[in-house]
């Protein structure tokens, strides 16, 4: 076995949001906490249990193993590393703004209203980097609110100056670290349930065969109302898996409400270990043996072994070929994957690693010992298969044991090591770069398939769908973010380009959502009967054997699709040659006033005129913008005879607080010849609409009305049931769409929660007519809101029993001390400041927020809570001419400001702090406006914690002229 073997290397895929991947290979203490990892990092500084930020312990060690282990050096640079360090803390701490001149060495310090200045010398190596973040950090140690946490301001640093280097090198607090613990073992105590957040509920949506949940007689939609007597109410989803989650053999009690139960009923059940993705699989007819690997957790070659034992037993001998799953496999640990792959081959090597530090080269090789049998393979891959499915994939393909079927995986071929903290966050640090067989990279491009599939979505508009239009879609899967979409990949090095022998495109049809059925998965019914007529279990052979059953099904999915046009789309999409001198006119309507207004839906017709001798066949046209509504948008028009006019359109309907901005819209126009066949472009306009701005009011209801039961004093105590009246107003300039007011309880099995959400708000179409959100009329009624309008308040109710003193709670900060927690939180889902929210990442932003501290010592205060009031004099045009801007305007707040912000795209541009109970702040701005779209997010917050925001979006031309687009407004679209 080689030194890399020896450690317990780890493949895998991180999936926050989007796609994004990862290889990890950690020492075994690493993983388990202790042992020889940790003893060779306690000469290390940051060993002690005394914490103090001035020292940055974490990131002391950190620099160690990334100047000692990095893969790439020439990636190292400190003084990027400093910039991001800096950007990052700025970003991610809102009273903290560096400012330093490009080249200069005077860097600027502000922690709410202390500013200073800081000599920051010649960055000549990490030593010096290490010792200038110290300072700054000794300066934030001084100086941030008490309630910030010091050890994530550390994380922050160590995050930005990791994030120069890969998508993949990243410190992951302990909470991460502990969830990436569960995936790669593939096991945990607890019920054996998968649960999500339905309709405001916890809800079981399905449990798991042979688990202590499924003996307990849990079934679907079974809502779980209290875990250990604490209710559900508003419960995160990730406190409610860590409530249940626990050591096998501990009991744990829910209480669960199922539509036939007349009252919620207990049910206490004995955790048991709980298998994460097992492997699982069936005999397909004919002998052709299924299994579906979902991630390379511990045990799995193990787990497939035993399958595999299983279809020998059924089948009575040796199968007639094996369909291996991969399709959606994020990774796992490499020595799985190793394994795994040994199963099947007999000799040669099945992955080899660079290490980053030494260039030390390792390569792990196949064995004969337990070798299964030469039955043919395929497996089957898209584009999230990744890491170790990706070294699975390689090998048995150069191997020649097995064909590759579906789309290029997702191209991941870099190796992480992990390194632990005593504060249970670990660094996760590219350490190596792996190869195929045949020293084939697969980094940024992956694994690429000898049959791909292109799947195709062709569905007719649902009854209900505000959008009258059918689904349809070729391209959707070519939207999937892979590895060389990420920032700072590394690249590609030693690939060798492989097309595929066949391609074939397909009708999909989804089916009901979960259904994971292989007997009527189309994908594997092709990889079945392409195993069936091979002649021999070489990939070569089962390639020569595939035509006839490739050629089969292709004509016959190409006659599928082309009814499917004609029926469900209504065009012409028969085949045809491509134009060999295409000449196409492109023009764009948006409707008589050319625009398209936020929370409204709007039809963007195209129409195309074949100006040239020959006609087009199966044109489609796709849009690219970075404007998430107009961005993958697809209009098929199919055949189109020369001098011939076609038509046609795309509903969109932008957020209801979608910005007024100029968006660019790239138009491609495809055929299945000639998917560059043209493009034009085009800037197209958005306009906002007024939103609405949410004040309230709380008081403490206990004298017997409503839900309530107490002594009637307003002042909450043990024994009482409390309603907590909210009157919530609409100050702004627009209705709301989906406004809400709710609590969440933060003092554990102390507060019972028993209801803890309003929705505000009555039922009004767009153009005013009541109607019924909740059902009823509002299948007809797509449009149908709950709308609480400009002026106008509600008043409601939400209700929790005092059980227990709060001590009885979560751990309670100093001046928590003696009073139950609630977090009140009013919103909309809809109408809020999308361009802040979402597109500037703001997302905490969202809704305004309050911690109301309940002490039965004194009463609540019941004073109105009106967020800060963003007023701007003077701003950019929505198209600027010029670089120069200048943004100007105060901010108010009756209770007294916390500070200012300005954010320009990433960048903190502006900060005030606000002092003791100033209530106005003035704000200027001049700065340098970026050729293209230009956000500007402005943020205040108040003494109190609330939080205003106000967008601004301006568009500088690039070269300062007009964008050329051929691609015009159409006068004639309505």
């Amino acid at each position: 076995m080689s030194d890399l073997l020896k450690h317990v290397l780890i493949l895998g895929l991180a999936v926050p949001i989007g796609i994004g991947g990862y290889h990890l290979a950690a020492t075994t203490a690493a993983v388990s906490g202790a042992g020889a990892g940790e003893a060779e990092a306690a000469d290390l500084p940051g060993s002690s249990t005394d914490y103090h930020l001035g020292a940055l312990p974490i990131m002391e060690r950190d620099l160690y193993w990334l100047e000692s282990k990095y893969v790439e050096r020439d990636r190292l640079d400190p003084d990027a590393m400093f910039e991001a360090a800096l950007d990052r803390v700025e970003r991610e701490f809102a009273e903290v703004m560096f400012q330093q001149e490009p080249g200069g060495r005077q860097l600027h310090i502000s922690v709410g209203d202390h500013t200073t200045v800081m000599r920051v010398g010649p960055l000549d190596g990490f030593a010096e980097m290490a010792a200038q973040l110290r300072r700054v950090a000794t300066v934030l140690d001084e100086h941030l609110s008490p309630e910030v946490d010091r050890r994530e301001v550390e994380y922050a640093l160590i995050n930005g100056i990791l994030s120069t280097l890969d998508p993949h090198t990243i410190l992951m607090p302990p909470e991460v670290a502990d969830e990436m613990d569960v995936d790669n073992k593939g096991e945990f105590g607890g019920l054996g349930i998968e649960i999500a957040i339905s309709d405001g509920a916890l809800t079981i949506t399905q449990p798991i065969p042979d688990t202590p949940a499924a003996a307990a007689g849990l079934q679907a939609e079974d809502r779980i109302v209290r875990i250990e007597g604490e209710s559900t109410i508003n419960m995160d989803l990730s406190d409610a898996v860590r409530k249940l989650r626990g050591r096998k053999g501990e009991p744990v009690t829910i209480t669960v409400m199922r539509k036939s139960f007349s009252a919620p009923r207990d049910f206490t059940i004995v955790r048991d270990t709980i298998k994460v993705d097992p492997v699982e699989g069936e005999l397909l007819e004919g002998g052709v043996g299924y299994v579906r690997i979902k991630s390379f957790h511990d045990g799995v070659s193990s787990e497939l072994e035993d399958l595999l034992a299983r279809f020998r037993r059924e089948v009575g001998g040796s199968l007639r070929g094996l369909v291996l799953d991969l399709r959606g496999n994020p990774g796992g640990y490499l020595t799985e994957a190793v394994e795994v792959s040994d199963i099947f081959l007999r000799q040669g090597v099945i992955v080899s690693t660079v290490d980053g530090g030494t260039g030390r080269r390792d390569e792990q090789r196949a064995t004969r010992a337990g070798t299964a049998d030469d039955f043919p393979m395929a497996v089957l891959v898209n584009g999230t298969s990744a890491s170790a499915s990706e070294i699975v994939a390689g090998a048995l393909r150069n191997h020649d044991r097995a064909v590759i079927i579906g789309e290029r995986s997702f191209g991941k071929g870099s190796v992480q090591n992990l390194y632990n903290h005593e504060d249970g966050s670990r660094l996760k640090l590219t350490v190596a770069k792996y190869l195929t067989p045949g020293d084939q990279s697969i980094q940024s491009v992956g694994i690429p398939p000898d049959i791909a599939l292109q799947s195709t979505i062709i569905e007719p508009a649902a009854a209900d769908d505000a959008d009258p239009s059918p689904t349809v879609s070729l391209y959707w899967r070519e939207w999937i973010e892979r590895e060389a979409d990420l920032d700072n990949v590394l690249q590609e090095d030693g690939h060798h380009d492989h097309p595929p022998a066949w391609s074939l495109r397909f009708l999909d049809d989804p089916g009901p959502a979960g259904d994971e059925d292989p007997q009527r998965d189309w994908e594997v019914g092709l990889a079945r009967e392409i195993l069936l007529s091979a002649t021999s279990a070489r990939r070569p052979d089962v390639l020569a054997s595939a035509g006839p059953v490739v050629e089969r099904h292709r004509a016959e999915e190409a006659a599928r699709i082309e009814a499917a046009m004609a029926e469900i789309v209504g065009i012409d999409w028969t085949p045809g040659p491509a134009p060999a001198d295409p000449a196409l006119e492109v023009e764009l309507g948006l409707g008589d006033d050319g625009v398209l207004v936020a929370g409204q839906p709007e039809d963007i017709v195209v129409r195309v005129t074949n100006r040239g001798p020959e006609p087009v066949h199966q044109l489609s046209l796709l849009t690219r913008s970075d404007n998430p509504f107009l961005d993958h948008r697809e209009i098929y028009f199919g055949l189109l005879e020369p001098g011939q006019t076609v038509e046609g359109t795309t509903r969109v309907r932008l957020a209801d607080g979608f910005p007024s901005e100029i968006d660019p819209v790239t138009l491609e126009l495809r055929t299945p010849e000639a998917p560059d066949l043209a493009h034009a472009e085009a800037l197209v306009e958005t306009v906002a609409r007024p939103g609405p701005r949410f004040e309230y009011q709380v008081r403490v209801v206990d004298d017997g009305s409503g839900a309530s039961r107490g002594d009637g004093d307003g002042i909450p105590e043990i024994g009482e049931t409390i309603d907590l009246e909210v009157t919530v107003t609409n100050v702004g300039g627009g209705p709301t769409s989906e406004a809400f007011a709710r609590i969440k309880n933060r003092s554990g099995r102390a507060l019972d929660l028993q209801v803890g959400s309003i929705e505000l708000g009555h039922g009004l179409t767009d153009d005013g007519r009541p109607c019924d959100p909740a059902g009823g009329p509002a299948a007809a009624e797509p449009d149908c809101r709950r709308r609480l309008l400009p002026g106008e308040s509600q008043t409601g109710r939400m209700t929790f029993e005092l059980r227990a003193p709060p001590a009885d709670g979560p751990e309670l900060e100093p001046q928590d001390d003696g009073a139950w927690l609630v977090d009140i939180q009013v919103g909309d889902n809809r109408a809020y400041d999308f361009a802040a929210v979402q597109q500037g990442g703001f997302y905490e932003y969202f809704q305004l927020e309050e911690r109301l501290r309940l002490s039965d010592r004194a009463p609540l205060d019941d004073a109105v809570r009106r967020p800060p009031l963003v007023e701007v004099t003077r701003q950019p045009s929505l198209r600027s001419t010029g670089t120069g801007l200048v943004i100007s305007g105060r901010v108010t707040d009756d209770d007294g400001l916390r500070d200012v912000m300005i954010y320009q795209g990433d960048d903190k541009v502006f900060y005030r702090g606000g002092g003791h109970g100033e209530t106005m702040i003035p704000f200027t701005l001049e700065g340098r406006l970026a050729p293209g779209t230009n956000r500007f997010v402005i943020l205040a917050r108040d003494d109190r914690g609330l939080v205003a925001t106000r967008s601004l979006v301006t568009w500088l031309t690039p070269d300062g002229d007009k964008l050329e687009a051929r691609a015009i407004a159409d006068p004639h679209a309505g």
